[in-house]
């Protein structure tokens, strides 16, 4: 086994990040992945190619995100990036950008009544006017449909999304449950393994 250090950010919401907290130095995590699992609409990511991508991030969304960022920047995809601050410390987020050199635009995704906000709207509105072809939401489900919501408003028909499957994600390997869904055909599925449409 490879000993070493790792970085790690985390927001402290539920029983399981909460655990963290109990963590004193020296102990002993065992850590498995990336599974590239927690992306909605991986096809349309992975059809990137030579394109301009829109990323819209908002607080610990960002994180998430930054290996969609790097993807799409290694298929010498033009990346712009927005990013919402959230709740989240505004010096751990420049810390991480910074780390992976990331240069990107301040952009308050919602307004106060919990709608797309208009910088927002304008931007998106702009970035399929001049011929986008993709853009990632990193953020809330909720967020996500407010942008599904707005693209299918302003009738766009050729810009695809991706986003982080934040809702849905839990242990990532579909152990937990906790993404599990029954469909309609009595079908069980667990949407960190499966691929399923943004609504």
């Amino acid at each position: 086994m490879m000993v070493g250090s790792i970085g790690m950010t985390l927001l402290f919401r539920g029983v399981k990040t909460n655990q963290f907290k109990d963590l004193a130095e020296g102990d002993t995590l065992l850590l498995r992945g990336p599974f590239n699992n927690g992306l909605l609409g991986l096809q349309h990511l992975e059809a990137q190619q030579s394109s301009r991508c829109l990323i819209l991030t908002k607080g610990i969304g960002l994180l998430p995100s930054v290996s969609a960022v790097r993807y799409l920047q290694s298929r010498h995809n033009e990346t712009e990036l927005y990013v919402d601050e959230g709740n989240f410390s505004p010096s751990i987020l420049k810390f991480q950008l910074d780390l992976f050199e990331l240069p990107f635009k301040p952009l308050t995704l919602l307004d106060d009544d919990g709608e797309l906000s208009t910088p927002a709207k304008h931007v998106i509105r702009r970035f399929v006017a001049d011929g986008g072809s993709l853009i990632h939401v990193g953020a809330s489900e909720y967020v996500i449909h407010q942008v599904a919501a707005y693209l299918h408003y302003i009738g766009n028909r050729h810009v695809k999304l991706s986003a982080c499957n934040n809702a849905r994600m839990c242990c990532g390997e579909g152990v937990c449950g906790a993404c599990t869904e029954i469909t309609a055909d009595r079908r069980v599925i667990h949407h960190c393994k499966e691929q399923v449409k943004i609504k």
